[in-house]
């Protein structure tokens, strides 16, 4: 009785700890600061563990340099992702991304701006989508 109580406790732990593949089907919309916009399909594979997440060919974790600052966080409900990244003396690039557990919603950011001309933004790009946990291991 003992054993089954705790593997009954212990099981959140496992399932929070699992690896697991996302397919995520949507929108990208970009944008520049010459107002050029443009909008086209996209799947996105992301590789989510317990330390990282690995979104198309670029991992991320929780970490901090003199050039990039950048946070995971991965509960029952969501994922999120918030990068900070230096480019030289004025440019900086920030990435977020927000995934919903439950509705399975994914958005993400990327925008670098231009800190010399008050934030200025040169470029964005939005993903805005649904994922569906993946069977198998593709990544």
């Amino acid at each position: 009785m003992k054993k089954l109580l705790l593997l009954l406790l212990l099981a959140p732990t496992f399932i929070q700890a699992e690896e697991f593949n996302l397919v995520c089907e949507g929108e990208t919309f970009t944008f520049d600061d010459y107002g050029n916009k443009s909008n086209y399909s996209e799947t996105i594979g992301i590789k989510v563990r317990e330390e990282n997440i690995k979104i198309k060919k670029y991992t991320y974790s929780t970490w901090r340099n003199d050039l990039i600052e950048s946070s995971y966080i991965k509960d029952e409900d969501s994922i999120s992702v918030a990068q900070t990244s230096r480019m030289g003396s004025c440019s900086y690039i920030n990435y977020m991304v927000d995934i919903n557990r439950v509705t399975g919603l994914i958005e993400t950011i990327w925008r670098q701006t231009d800190s010399c001309k008050e934030g200025e933004l040169i470029m964005q790009a939005n993903f805005e989508g649904k994922c569906k946990k993946q069977k198998g291991n593709a990544f």
